[in-house]
């Protein structure tokens, strides 16, 4: 399809729409500089499949997730999760003393690690050490969700990139941890290679320096620009999120719906993503596969209980009906 056929305004005035094969040789639109794909269930239903049977936990990787912070243990709590049930092997949250029962008791799956914290009661620069001796055999670090901007949270965070940013492992960063970036946005240029950005228009915003209303006109150009620039994997939240890499490549995301604009929902997405991350090898393809069958566990959800009612933890909750209907290439399932 055209660009005009998957965006407003002029999708709305699209009706059943059929591509065929017409003879029009590509390289006569082939355009080196803009790739553009439109996601689909049929190439993401290979990494849906069946687990082999000779495995064990180790396979699925150990997910580190530094977040939460006093008011916000439900972020953390959320973002670990939604990493479970995405089918990571094993998941620690890492949070701030006080906050660690709260989030303990979410889900006797989780595991929980206790860091010091600041009479705010959000995680304390002394918690660096530990945090990066928590890294040790970890296979993938989510950093963010409810963790707050103090300011000496936001050092810690900003020590911590610096110190890792030679990692290879996954480093996915969304909420806090982006507006922590924000103020300090020279730090863009040293992130770790296998860095993923999640922010929505006004993080994007804050990130780039580009007015929130002029990102969202051209979000086709800066998104990619921004990836480049940067060479990290971008996913611009919002009505058909992006998903672009650091080549710049674009994919448009149809899955998804407006009851899911309410709290909580960037931290499923972050821990689908960091879980996805350790299971599919290719890590454009890990966040491509994540942020669709987020939008379809949205999309799901509102099939039974309405747009309005719909809560972040609902997509937890049809995650798994998500990734069945993946699995079976769109067929639903007659039981």
């Amino acid at each position: 399809p055209k660009i005009a056929h998957i965006f407003p305004p002029a999708e709305d005035y699209t009706g059943e729409l059929y591509v065929a094969d017409i003879s029009v040789p590509p390289f006569l639109f082939n355009r080196p500089d803009f790739s553009i794909e439109l996601v689909e269930i049929d190439s993401l239903q290979p990494y849906f499949q069946p687990r082999e049977k000779v495995t064990h936990k180790g396979s699925y990787g150990h997910l580190l997730i530094l977040a939460g912070s006093y008011g916000k243990t439900g972020a953390a709590a959320m973002a670990g999760k939604a990493a479970l049930k995405m089918g990571a092997g094993l998941v620690t949250v890492a949070t701030a003393d006080s906050c660690l029962p709260v989030v303990a008791k979410t889900m006797p799956e989780l595991m929980t690690e206790p860091l010091p914290e600041t009479s705010a009661r959000t995680i304390s620069e002394r918690a660096l050490s530990r945090v990066l001796e928590l890294l040790e055999g970890k296979d993938a670090l989510l950093l963010g969700p409810g963790l707050s901007t103090h300011s000496e949270t936001s050092s810690l965070v900003l020590n911590l990139l610096e110190r890792i940013k030679k990692t290879k492992l996954p480093v996915i960063i969304d909420a806090d941890g982006l507006n922590i970036i924000s103020s300090r946005r020279e730090i863009l240029s040293s992130l770790p290679a296998k860095t993923v950005l999640t922010p929505h228009p006004g993080e994007f915003s804050r990130l780039s320096g580009i007015p929130t209303a002029e990102a969202l006109r051209h979000r086709l150009e800066v998104g990619p620009e921004f990836a480049i620039k940067y060479h990290l994997h971008l996913v611009f939240k919002g009505y058909k999120s992006l998903t672009v890499s650091p080549q710049g490549k674009i994919w448009v995301n149809p899955t998804g719906n407006p009851g899911m604009a309410s709290g909580g929902s960037g931290d499923v997405l972050s821990g689908f993503i960091a879980s996805e991350a350790m299971q599919t090898k290719d890590l454009t393809q890990a966040v491509v596969n994540a942020v669709f069958v987020h939008g379809l566990s949205g999309d799901l959800a509102v099939d039974k209980i309405g747009e309005r009612p719909l809560l972040a933890t609902d997509l937890i909750r049809y995650l798994p009906s998500a990734i069945s209907f993946v699995a079976r290439g769109g067929e639903d399932n007659e039981d």
